[in-house]
Formats: C-alpha cells, structure tokens, sequence
C-alpha cells in the first residue's frame, strides 16, 4: 500500500518534539542573525570595533569566532527547522535529520564549553540543551517511533 493511501496518528511526542524544534530554531536563527550583523558592523565601523574589541578581548572571544559561531548556528537552525517539518510529516528522513541535528548540537554545546574553557560556569547553560536534544535522539530511537516512520 502506498504511503500516501494510509493514514497514521502521529505520536504525541513527535508533534511535541517538532514543534518544539521550530520554535527553537526560529529563535535561534534570529539571534544569530543579529550577532552575525553586529560582526559585520564591528568589523566595518573602527569606533565599533574599538568598543567591541575591548570588550570581547575582556571575556576573551573574538570577533571572527562570533562570526563564525553565527554562521555554523544559522545553518544548524535551518536544518532544525527543515528537520522538524519532516517529522511532522512524518517523513523517514525528517526522523534522522533530527537525531542528526540533536547530535551535532549536543557536541557543538560541549565544544563550544570547551574552546571557552567554561566547563564549570557555562554548565548551567549547557545543561538545558543536552537533556532537550538527549531527550530527542532517545525518543526518535524508540521502536514504536521508528514504526511511524517507516
């Protein structure tokens, strides 16, 4: 029988997982957007760059990381998104893109931790986003879930 001639209850979790994903991702996306202009501003502006550098220099970041940490978020966003909407759809690819994503931004979150060497203070920030994407590999890896999406 073909796919599209059967009909299936998408799981409570999987719609709340999803729409979770979008919310997160859109508000990522917006915030690292924002950061990627202000780069772009610091790196145009002398005064700005003055300002900023003095104070990235005092929480030790730097302005092409800021950068580049933006562009990695945004993309890391959009697959989010791209992936929520395929789960939603219940489409075996949306299924493994949000492990994927979840898995990338778990060790992206602990690299992140790591290169700023804020394993102690910047855990509480970090903590949040392990449980919430350790939540989405575990539940997307349920045999029950996998059945929806096969």
């Amino acid at each position: 029988m073909a796919r599209s001639q059967r009909t299936v209850q998408r799981p409570t979790g999987v719609t709340v997982f999803a729409v979770l994903e979008i919310i997160f991702t859109v508000m990522s996306f917006l915030f690292w957007i924002f950061v990627a202009l202000v780069s772009a501003i610091v790196q145009l502006v002398p005064e700005a760059k003055q300002m900023m550098g003095a104070a990235l220099a005092e929480a030790e970041v730097s302005i092409a990381y800021l950068a580049v940490t933006a562009v990695v978020s945004v993309m890391v966003s959009v697959a989010g998104f791209i992936a929520a909407m395929g789960a939603l759809k219940l489409r075996v690819w949306g299924r493994k893109m949000m492990m994927v994503v979840a898995g990338f931004s778990i060790l992206y979150g602990i690299v992140n931790q790591v290169a700023f060497n804020q394993i102690e203070t910047g855990f509480f920030f970090l903590l949040p986003g392990l449980v919430y994407n350790g939540l989405i590999l575990w539940y997307f890896n349920r045999k029950d879930v996998k059945a929806v999406f096969s």
